[in-house]
């Protein structure tokens, strides 16, 4: 999209050693029974959102990998592992919680409410994706 160079690797071999942690990602259908009486609507999407959150020491080193410029390692957590979206997911979920009107499918999030008084909503949302540091496009 902006021309910068992005880095793809092939995480095959990590992917078959890694443990899963299962964590349902919710899906339309899960969502609609909320939106009924919703008549406001506001959608957000996350700026690059897994490098939201960091690896510990150990994960980042089995991210390793060799280029003709050296061996890197990711610091945050890359898309193409099998546990990215779970981890993500179930992240951006604690990180929201107890916020009325607001639900999460991967990166991005769905304010809603019934009049134009829950711009609150959307308003209690962006005040705490800056204290927790969640970048919005």
């Amino acid at each position: 999209k902006s021309g910068a160079l992005r880095i793809c690797i092939d995480p095959k071999p990590l992917n078959e050693a890694l443990k899963r942690e299962r964590y349902q990602i919710p899906v339309i259908d899960d969502l609609l029974p909320n939106l009924s009486e919703a008549r406001v609507f506001f959608k957000v999407d996350l700026a690059s959102a897994f490098w939201h959150l960091e690896l510990d020491e150990e994960s980042s080193k089995l991210t390793t990998f060799s280029t003709p410029y050296g061996r890197f390692r990711w610091l945050r957590l890359p898309f193409g592992l099998n546990v990215s979206s779970e981890i993500f997911q179930e992240r951006l979920n604690q990180e929201l919680l107890g916020l009325e009107g607001v639900r999460c499918i991967a990166d991005d999030i769905l304010v809603y409410g019934t009049n134009e008084k829950d711009d609150q909503n959307f308003e209690r949302l962006l005040e705490r994706c800056k204290e927790k540091s969640i970048k919005l496009n």
